[in-house]
């Protein structure tokens, strides 16, 4: 079953963020939630720095982003992991949008499930 999406929400000028509906997939209760986010051309996201842990699955177009002091290139297929409070933004300087996938979990929530305390 694949799973549905909510309603999408604007981000931020030029983004539009479509968040995975877990709650009504086979996958109720998946320890991570999930987004396909598309960037406009010239647009860019608002620098993001938070406490779970995220990957980025590239889908469709190229982009840049800043992960912390380095500037990476992304392209179809690359996936980026990204380290709790790490500041991370993507710029889409294309003429085509730019489409990704965000995974993201609490690992420390995991590993206290895991020692029993979640």
């Amino acid at each position: 079953m694949t799973a549905p999406f909510l309603p999408e929400e604007p981000y931020a000028p030029g983004l539009s963020v479509i968040e995975v509906d877990f709650a009504r997939s086979a996958t109720q209760g998946a320890p991570f939630q999930a987004t396909r986010i598309v960037v406009d051309p010239g647009a860019h996201s608002p620098v993001d720095k938070h406490a779970v842990t995220e990957c980025w699955l590239a889908s469709t177009g190229t982009a840049r982003m800043t992960l912390g002091d380095e500037e990476l290139t992304l392209t179809p297929g690359d996936i980026i992991a990204i380290a709790p409070h790490v500041p991370h933004q993507v710029f889409n300087e294309s003429d085509d949008d730019f489409v990704f996938f965000s995974v993201w979990w609490d690992a420390n929530k995991e590993q206290a499930v895991e020692a029993g305390e979640g």
